[in-house]
This record gives C-alpha cells, structure tokens and sequence, in this order.
C-alpha cells in the first residue's frame, strides 16, 4: 500500500511539473530544451536540426540573473536623482541603488520615489 501511494505521489509530481527540471522548459515544437544560463537571453528554442537552444549575451544595460527562455534581457536600473550606485549593472545582475547614509527611500509612485533624511527625534525635555 505505501508503495502505491509513493508511485501515485510520484506520477502526480510528474504531471504538476510536466516532468521538466528548472532548467528546462518545453519549445513550441514539443522538444525539452535547456534554458539559457543568466547573463544570456533565448535567440531561438533548440530543434531537431539544433539539438540545444540558441542563447546570445544580454547586450549593454540589459541583464538576465537566472536560468531562462525570455527572448530578450531585463533593462537595468538607472538610479534615481538623490541615489548612488553601489553596484553596476552587469549582464547577470541589476544596478543596485542606495540612498546616502542618514536617508531612506520614500516610495511616491510605484517605483519613483526620493531619499529623505531620517527624522531626529529631539528631547524637548532636557
């Protein structure tokens, strides 16, 4: 009886993941084929005649930071007036921006927003 219920379990898991590892998906021509590593974006899906995907390197001001098959790169951050830049952005990794040091970010709208100073709280009492 255990055995059954591990197979059932088995072929259920199986049929929720269509059976593909995450670094795989399935091409519109029914083939499995291999993701595109980070850094890089799916030029075209892999074929009979190509037996892997076609990948090219994410082009400037663009990144991918994971294993995917999106047919073009993510466009990097481009920090807000009032940020700095910690980190640039590369082809596996956004631009990362903080506020200066004693200030926060303050989101107005969405993703537009502005580094405000820190509130002091004065004792009034002393």
């Amino acid at each position: 009886m255990f055995i059954n219920k591990a197979v059932l379990l088995f072929i259920t898991t199986l049929y929720l993941t269509k059976g593909y590892p995450s670094q795989q998906y399935e091409s519109p021509n029914g083939l499995t084929c291999q993701m595109c590593p980070g850094g890089t974006h799916l030029t075209s899906p892999c074929s009979i005649q190509h037996g892997t995907s076609i990948c090219t390197t994410c082009p400037p001001l663009t990144f991918s930071s994971e294993p995917n098959k999106a047919l073009s790169c993510a466009s990097c951050t481009i920090c807000q007036r009032g940020q700095r830049k910690t980190f640039p952005c590369s082809t596996t990794r956004d631009t990362i921006c903080e506020c200066p040091e004693g200030h926060f970010w303050q989101i107005i709208v969405e993703d537009q927003g502005i580094c405000r100073p820190h509130s002091r709280n004065v004792d009034h009492n002393s």
